[in-house]
């Protein structure tokens, strides 16, 4: 991705957030998907925007996704983004558990997790770790995108199965979006399986992106 933005004439800032490898972890080793995170992509986003950034594209894959829609859904800075592109985000927790645990298996028996045991792990989660599933799930957010998104999904991920991010595209807030879902990919594997597609996509969405005062 960022060859192909730096093509396309912008500039590009990596950030790392609490959890990261070289950063702070997290106080209680549970990563929040979004839910404290987003304030230190904020600050990224203010930095450029006083360095003179005029159209700013958000970026994020996996967990980084999570954060990118945590931003959005909290950050009075998010009307300063011009548009979002995001390769397999973990948009909604709960649908991520459940959808990964559809390649799960109980052991000696090789069946199938029964949705009883899925719903109890995801209770003891809840109440282990504070957990308050609807503060990261994105997809329910009513107005989270007023700019463009670029969603890509690998068609084989296990990690955040396409259903997660189907449900985003096709019933929350990524509807009339531009949706690219790679046949055979895994987890963040789009651009291995299909790099032209998957640069041939970005730059078409980067083309049609309004500058943000």
């Amino acid at each position: 991705m960022g060859t192909v933005l730096h093509d396309a004439g912008y500039n590009l800032l990596v950030i790392t957030y609490t959890g990261d490898v070289g950063a702070p972890p997290y106080p209680d080793g549970m990563s929040q998907y979004g839910r404290t995170e987003w304030r230190e992509l904020e600050s990224a986003v203010e930095y450029v925007g006083n360095q003179g950034a005029k159209k700013i594209v958000l970026g994020g894959s996996s967990h980084g996704g999570a954060v990118t829609l945590g931003f959005l859904a909290r950050s009075p800075l998010s009307p300063r983004v011009s548009g979002i592109i995001l390769d397999a985000p973990a948009s909604s927790f709960r649908d991520v558990i459940d959808g990964a645990a559809e390649f799960e298996e109980l052991p000696v028996v090789g069946l199938a997790l029964p949705e009883s045991l899925e719903d109890v792990a995801m209770t003891l989660v809840a109440w282990r770790y504070s957990v308050n599933y609807s503060t990261v799930d994105y997809t329910d957010k009513v107005g989270l995108l007023p700019m463009p998104l670029l969603m890509i999904q690998g068609g084989a991920d296990e990690t955040v199965p396409p259903v997660v991010n189907d449900r985003f595209m096709n019933e929350g807030p990524g509807q009339g979006n531009a949706y690219l879902v790679v046949p055979g990919a895994g987890h963040v594997l789009s651009w291995n399986v299909d790099p032209e597609g998957y640069e041939k996509a970005i730059q078409g969405f980067l083309k049609g992106l309004p500058s943000v005062e």
